[in-house]
């Protein structure tokens, strides 16, 4: 089990811009495992955790991508171009 430093490093180090969320999805399924009773992915690439329960029912929803810029060139002075 990850120390909380570890879960912070996990969520805010990993690459995952638009397109590409898988490994932001594989981070954030290891820490709601221990929580979950069933997690899957659909067709989307949406992560769905489902924790089963009689109480009232609570859906969270969350972007988990991040922007993502493609460098085609970098002036002489140091300014890229996106």
């Amino acid at each position: 089990m990850m120390n909380m430093f570890e879960q912070i490093a996990c969520l805010t180090e990993v690459f995952g811009p638009s397109g590409r969320e898988w490994m932001a999805a594989r981070c954030i399924s290891s820490l709601a495992k221990p929580y979950a009773d069933e997690i899957t992915t659909d067709t989307m690439g949406n992560l769905i955790v489902h924790k089963r329960g009689t109480g009232p029912k609570l859906m969270l929803s969350a972007r988990m991508d991040t922007s993502g810029l493609v460098v085609t060139y970098i002036e002489e002075d140091g300014m890229l171009r996106v």
